[in-house]
């Protein structure tokens, strides 16, 4: 029996849109909504080096069209500093965040993947903020891609307590779960910001810090804050500073390179500048010192491990840096033995 309402309605519906519209979700197609939903947008390159990278990019252009022509995502156009497009940005829509919460990806209360529930308003963000958002998920999806975990800026301010305005960028979770605040500081920082940071590195109660910095104007100020105490004070060139990381995927990773000089334990160190005592083949017993995450506040304990301090406690340094690092700590330290690692790290 015919239905002229169906029929009316399918001469309505364009062919290209029914042909073209992702019938189907496949797995890939979730974690694509995922990633997008957790780090509020991604760029074409971005998903196709992430959930694509075994397809041609056609393929991907494909599989994005189908998900925005169903309604899942939609995308805008990226505008370089000369105001010509460069390439698109996608976010979820709340058709898309609906499927994931009736998927049970994504919960109301972030026991799933770390994560809660934001509409696409809430989630997709401005204009002015884009390209940061967009700088900071390739800094994740690197270190994703070879096992550190990342947690989004805004759950990790949930996560631990942190005040809404501040400026940290997310947190990171080595494989064997060892957790780090992420902090980038800008060549040309506004002052608020790099206010921001100090005052943050003083007053909250985040143990492990790494900052990345795009420039070296701002190290001394901070480093020589003598009010910033935490337990790591990590501070890395920012692209040199993400290829270390991901050299270093795991805390095994680095412990590793010092087992050459005997076998590796961990130790309550009262200097607190490392956490590792080495015994070596001749059986004496040295401190480690691991400076290759460019950790000042394991330098600044070092520092005040003078030879006193060394003659009353017994054991030696072994203080492992980079072949490229510059690192004088002056006289009196003749019981610090410098280990450098060649740096091959591509940059």
């Amino acid at each position: 029996m015919r239905n002229p309402k169906a029929e009316k309605k399918a001469k309505a519906e364009s062919p290209k849109k029914r042909s073209w519209a992702a019938k189907r979700l496949t797995q890939r197609d979730l974690e694509i909504l995922f990633g997008l939903h957790k780090m509020r947008t991604l760029t074409i390159k971005q998903i196709h080096d992430t959930y694509f990278s075994n397809n041609g990019k056609g393929y991907t252009y494909l599989r994005l069209h189908q998900l925005k022509v169903a309604g899942l995502v939609e995308c805008w156009p990226l505008v370089n500093e000369e105001g010509r497009k460069n390439g698109a940005c996608y976010s979820n829509t709340d058709k898309g965040i609906k499927i994931l919460i009736g998927r049970g990806w994504i919960d109301s209360n972030g026991s799933q993947n770390n994560t809660i529930i934001r509409t696409s308003a809430k989630n997709r963000p401005s204009k002015r903020i884009r390209q940061s958002i967009i700088e900071r998920n390739g800094i994740f999806l690197a270190l994703e891609n070879v096992g550190w975990e990342f947690i989004e800026q805004r759950d990790y301010k949930r996560i631990r307590g942190l005040n809404r305005g501040s400026v940290i960028k997310g947190g990171i979770k080595s494989i064997d779960g060892k957790e780090y605040a992420l902090y980038i500081l800008e060549k040309t920082p506004r002052e608020y910001t790099l206010e921001k940071i100090i005052f943050e590195l003083k007053n909250s109660s985040l143990r492990n810090i790494i900052i990345l910095m795009k420039g070296s104007r701002y190290y001394n100020q901070i480093v020589n804050d003598k009010q910033i105490i935490n337990e790591e004070l990590n501070i890395l060139p920012f692209r040199i500073g993400v290829k270390i990381l991901k050299r270093f995927p795991s805390e095994a990773s680095i412990v590793k390179l010092f087992t050459y000089l005997g076998d590796v334990s961990i130790v309550r160190n009262r200097h607190m500048f490392g956490k590792y005592v080495v015994t070596t083949h001749t059986g004496e017993h040295k401190y480690i010192c691991n400076y290759l995450l460019g950790d000042e506040m394991a330098i600044k304990f070092l520092k005040k491990y003078t030879w006193d301090r060394y003659e009353l406690d017994g054991k030696k340094v072994v203080l492992f840096i980079w072949d490229n690092q510059l690192l004088e700590l002056g006289k009196g330290y003749e019981h610090v033995e410098i280990v450098q690692i060649p740096f091959d790290i591509q940059v």
